[in-house]
């Protein structure tokens, strides 16, 4: 799973591990529930005003690829791309894949209208790609000349770790 905006706050707990930190608190200081929840809470928001201030910094650990392959079936009817959300910071690439035989010409762009108009689509051959910054992947739409025309959507982020 990619991360979130909250990736920089302290992680949720389950219930039962936070009533447990409760019941340590008053038996260490020996005090009743509400001055146990009190002092938890009181520690709890410290820690995310030191996260707000001073966010925890994090480190590409690994590179993780998804690769969605669209194909255009009808030359002139325009593809959209999947409803897949790109996370963030993540970089995309467009490739139309090799075909084997005949040149094949595909399309993309960012409307359906689009893709059928040379003057607002990009062109491609076999093997032409191009990386494009995206929230959605359905914002991309795809055309071919010919039938049974491939291309590669390739999403590449980075899964975060903490740095002590």
């Amino acid at each position: 799973m990619p991360p979130t905006r909250r990736a920089c706050a302290p992680q949720l707990q389950p219930v039962h591990n936070l009533l447990g930190e409760v019941e340590s608190l008053m038996d260490a200081l020996e005090v009743d529930r509400q001055t146990a929840v009190l002092l938890l809470l009181t520690d709890k928001i410290d820690q995310l005003r030191q996260a707000v201030i001073e966010p925890q910094r994090f480190i590409l650990d690994a590179k993780e690829i998804l690769v969605i392959v669209v194909t255009v079936v009808t030359a002139g009817t325009a593809v959209q791309g999947p409803n897949i959300r790109v996370p963030q910071g993540g970089s995309t690439v467009i490739r139309q894949r090799r075909h084997t035989g005949t040149t094949r010409t595909g399309y993309v762009a960012f409307e359906r209208s689009d893709a059928a108009n040379p003057g607002n689509r990009i062109e491609f051959r076999d093997n032409d790609s191009i990386s494009l910054r995206l929230d959605r992947l359905a914002s991309v739409w795809f055309d071919a000349d010919n039938g049974a025309t491939t291309f590669e959507m390739i999403v590449e982020y980075g899964r975060r770790r903490e740095v002590d």
